[in-house]
C-alpha cells in the first residue's frame, strides 16, 4: 500500500514536474540575450518602484543596488565575457 502511495505521489507531482523542466530546457539558445544593453532591459527594475515605490527607494540607496556596476564589482563585465565567449 505504501509503495502503490509513492508511485500515486510522484504520478501526479514528479512527472509533470519533470516535463516542465524538460520543456525548459529544450532551446537554451532560444531566449538568450545578445548583447549587454538587450539583457540590461530583461531586468530593468523601475517597474519595481510603480507598485513598491517605498522598499525601491530603500533598496536604490542601499550597496545591494549597485553590486553590477559599484567599486570593484565584476557583474556587469562577466555577464558580458559569457555573451560574448558562452559559459564554457
Amino acid at each position: 500500500m505504501r509503495l502503490s502511495k509513492s508511485v500515486l505521489m510522484f504520478a501526479c507531482f514528479g512527472l509533470p514536474f519533470m516535463m516542465l523542466c524538460q520543456d525548459a530546457n529544450a532551446d537554451p539558445g532560444k531566449n538568450k540575450a545578445k548583447t549587454i544593453d538587450e539583457l540590461a532591459a530583461r531586468y530593468d527594475v523601475s517597474t519595481c518602484k510603480e507598485c513598491h515605490e517605498e522598499i525601491y527607494e530603500e533598496w536604490e540607496k542601499s550597496a545591494h543596488s549597485k553590486s553590477m556596476f559599484g567599486i570593484g564589482a565584476r557583474t556587469a563585465a562577466t555577464i558580458g565575457t559569457t555573451i560574448t565567449k558562452g559559459l564554457m
